[in-house]
């Protein structure tokens, strides 16, 4: 079939569909307009409003509405698609399919193989290094096993629809509560029906060491119901992540913890009060403003430490 003898039986195909062809002269003018802005027109289709063109780049067709092509710059559609097939992969995706119920979404292969619906401008983003993606499946797992870690499961989205919330049980005591994505994360909150104020809540105290931008390491010690949590979502600064923990002694209440806390502190200030770390050294690195100390301290630190756990066994 070529394109001068269509008949008002004949189809075209035109974006996976065929199209059927409308009857009807093709005026000069809309010729001499399709041609200017890249098109021939091949026939009429569908109804008198509607133009099959051919672009002149890729040979394929497009349906475009008469008014379309006279007042605006028609849309290649093969075109279009072989450009977001190349974003998609310049994004790290595969490009499945548009979504025929919203022409501004796609729906993409990720690599972990799960299926991605999202916006053609967010993947064009995400080409240029402008955006991150990631994949809503593999981001679900990540929040439940983050949630099993601290002993909950989650259930969904917070009922109150906030975005940095979500939803969770606990599996000690089956109360439902919301709960920051940061917060479970770190484990720095307590259930609301079983839980315990820190005072009476399990503590302990802790040793830690820091590397400061001068090259010289610091030492810190003090309490916290969750020591690795404290170190790495509440000391370290972003300027710096030198942070490690070398001892952690468990007492049975944050108040007794915090008692032997401040016990060893001031046998440190009385014994060796030339350890204490100026703050100025350490701010902006460590998030604190007192209670550092330099490697001088290790050795009645630890015995302090060892004298406590002795006591505790007893």
């Amino acid at each position: 079939m070529t394109l001068n003898k269509l008949t008002q039986t004949d189809t075209l195909m035109i974006d996976d569909r065929n199209e059927p062809v409308f009857p009807g002269a093709i005026l000069p003018h809309w010729s001499a307009m399709a041609s200017q802005k890249g098109f021939s027109i091949a026939a009429r289709v569908v109804d008198r409003l509607h133009l099959a063109l051919r672009c002149d780049a890729c040979g394929g067709l497009t349906k475009t509405r008469l008014s379309v092509l006279m007042n605006y710059q028609p849309t290649c559609a093969p075109c279009l698609h072989a450009k977001h097939i190349a974003t998609a992969a310049a994004a790290g995706l595969t490009m499945l399919r548009r979504d025929p119920s919203n022409r501004h979404y796609g729906y993409y292969a990720a690599s972990c193989g799960h299926e991605l619906r999202r916006q053609f401008a967010l993947i064009d983003q995400a080409s240029r290094g402008d955006k991150a993606l990631r994949c809503d499946t593999c981001l679900q797992t990540k929040h439940m096993a983050k949630a099993a870690a601290h002993g909950w499961t989650l259930l969904g989205c917070d009922p109150d629809k906030r975005v940095n919330y979500r939803h969770y049980c606990h599996d000690a005591c089956g109360a439902e509560q919301s709960v920051t994505l940061g917060n479970m994360t770190t484990g720095r909150f307590a259930c609301a029906q079983c839980g315990e104020v820190w005072s009476a809540a399990p503590s302990a105290i802790y040793l830690m060491r820091f590397q400061l931008v001068d090259g010289r390491p610091v030492v810190k010690l003090g309490f916290s119901r969750n020591p690795a949590s404290r170190l790495n979502h509440q000391l370290q600064s972003g300027r710096t992540r030198t942070g490690e923990l070398l001892r952690v002694v468990h007492l049975p209440t944050g108040a007794a913890a915090l008692h032997a806390e401040q016990g060893m502190h001031q046998r440190i200030k009385a014994t060796i009060p030339c350890t204490i770390v100026p703050q100025e050294r350490y701010v902006g690195q460590i998030k604190v403003k007192s209670e550092i100390y330099t490697p001088d301290a290790l050795a009645l630190i630890t015995t302090l430490l060892d004298d406590l756990a002795a006591r505790l066994a007893a």
